[in-house]
């Protein structure tokens, strides 16, 4: 009879165990929050490429991490990188400390430190433009901003508040106000 009231508790025991354990497992299942904001999924090293009607190319995003919520539909990724292809041209790279996306990817805003990059071809001059917090729209190869802009090409440099930018050809930067440069002369 002892042994049978030793193995009821016992068993009683590890029931409750199991069940604390349950609970306390579930807790840490969670979604994620953020303000209020909840997490449906978030990917880790994760990239995607757009292509044009005839298969080729026309811009890929990657991100250290992408996280999807639910509340509103909206992405925020983690050092998010653009690259913009450009045929017979170096495409161009687009990168940021962090980014948030719309719910049907029309407008990404880049936020903190932006560098634009397209290295040097036969057909294109090298260009780096460095910004903050720019606004992004893939679908029209556009992008512009409020912040102070500076573009370099070779020796050159520009200086400006606010810029537009069209990616595609013919490729246009619009410098807003308070538009510096420097133009080095050709050797």
């Amino acid at each position: 009879m002892a042994r049978l009231a030793f193995r009821l508790l016992l068993a009683l025991l590890l029931a409750a165990v199991s069940w604390w354990g349950l609970q306390s497992t579930s807790e840490d299942l969670q979604p994620l929050r953020r303000d209020g904001h909840e997490a449906a999924f978030f990917i880790k090293d994760f990239a995607i490429t757009a292509l044009d009607e005839e298969g080729r190319p026309r811009h890929k995003l990657s991100a250290a991490k992408l996280e999807q919520f639910m509340d509103d539909d909206t992405t925020e990724l983690t050092s998010p990188l653009l690259t913009v292809y450009d045929e017979g041209r170096p495409p161009w790279v687009v990168r940021s400390t962090s980014g948030w996306m719309s719910k049907q990817g029309e407008l990404v805003l880049l936020k903190g430190d932006v560098l634009i990059t397209r290295a040097a071809s036969a057909a294109a001059r090298g260009m780096k433009i460095v910004t903050r917090d720019m606004r992004l729209y893939p679908k029209k190869d556009y992008a512009e901003g409020d912040e102070k802009v500076r573009l370099s090409s070779n020796k050159d440099w520009l200086i400006s508040n606010g810029f537009q930018l069209w990616f595609k050809k013919p490729m246009r930067l619009k410098l807003l106000k308070n538009v510096r440069g420097r133009y080095a002369p050709i050797n």
